[in-house]
């Protein structure tokens, strides 16, 4: 274990242990998978002790989880856990799963999809992206989002540098109609995002849905690809291998959700993840995009 200051592990008295966190920083590697199922793990490497489970469901796991600490590489101590151990607190949550690669038929594209949860029983935002495989490294280009949300999520959003701060962020909820808002945000600092023209979201009706438990919207984004902050170099989603993006939840719905320019509160939870965009390389891009834009011509 690569770490100044590891944590520390203390006996439960019942043949395994709990973890006990000496203090914060340092690479800490940490190995978590179901009981009972040695495959479903996942490695991860942190500045800091985040939990990180894949299948992306907590509900399954009863009372306590495996857990394994890697203190040099090749070796895994197992010992048990209490989920009251790793209760979720204020910007907190359990990691999205790997992408995977999702079909969809009513807008004939293949998105990167990853699951971002924001409970510990399982609950989370499908965020899916698409784009044209005709994209070149270090390059703007248009990407078509896709984000299957529930009902019970106050507000979200994504950041498509992977940091709340000096990045797009696409903020969304739903509006006072049950329609979907999208807000184009940006944020120099922690503080309340500020609305974002160098981002724009054209909301596709094909793709919009919603039922008893969840809704989904499908929009195209122009400018959420590429952006420089303070007037430094520009910075790139970059179109094949894995990008960091993050998102935020929040229970609470805006001030006035009708509004995409609406007072937000403070998210709950955040988190980010290595998205692939290899799965999300289309050949039909531009074709699909102009079905889905219908009389308005799209400028790939």
């Amino acid at each position: 274990m690569s770490s100044a200051s590891a944590p520390s592990m203390r006996s439960s008295g019942s043949g395994g242990f709990t973890w006990e966190e000496a203090s914060r920083g340092g690479n800490v590697s940490v190995v978590l998978y179901m009981k009972g199922d040695e495959k479903a793990w996942r490695h991860a490497v942190r500045p800091s002790i985040d939990m990180y489970v894949i299948p992306p469901r907590l509900d399954t796991f009863a009372s306590e989880i495996l857990v394994g600490v890697s203190p040099r590489p090749g070796k895994r101590i197992p010992f048990h856990v209490s989920l009251d151990d790793f209760r979720l607190t204020d910007s907190q949550t359990v990691s999205a799963a790997e992408s995977v690669a999702v079909y969809d038929s009513e807008t004939g594209l293949t998105y990167s999809q990853n699951l971002a949860l924001y409970k510990a029983d399982g609950r989370g935002i499908a965020f899916r992206v698409a784009i044209s495989s005709d994209v070149s490294s270090n390059s703007a280009y248009d990407a078509v989002v896709q984000v299957i949300v529930p009902n019970d999520v106050g507000w979200s959003a994504l950041a498509w540098g992977g940091s709340m701060t000096k990045n797009p962020l696409m903020v969304f909820w739903r509006g006072s109609n049950n329609q979907p808002v999208i807000s184009s945000r940006w944020a120099n600092a922690h503080s309340t995002p500020q609305s974002y023209t160098g981002a724009t979201y054209t909301l596709f009706k094909t793709g919009t849905k919603s039922n008893s438990t969840h809704w989904q919207f499908t929009a195209l984004c122009t400018g959420c690809t590429s952006w420089s902050a303070d007037g430094g170099a520009v910075r790139y989603v970059q179109p094949s291998g894995g990008n960091r993006l993050a998102f935020a939840y929040s229970p609470t719905k805006p001030s006035n959700p009708s509004s995409p320019t609406s007072a937000i509160t403070v998210h709950d939870v955040h988190a980010y993840w290595n998205h692939d965009f290899n799965t999300a390389r289309n050949t039909n891009f531009e074709a699909a995009v102009q079905k889905l834009l219908g009389n308005k011509k799209f400028k790939a």
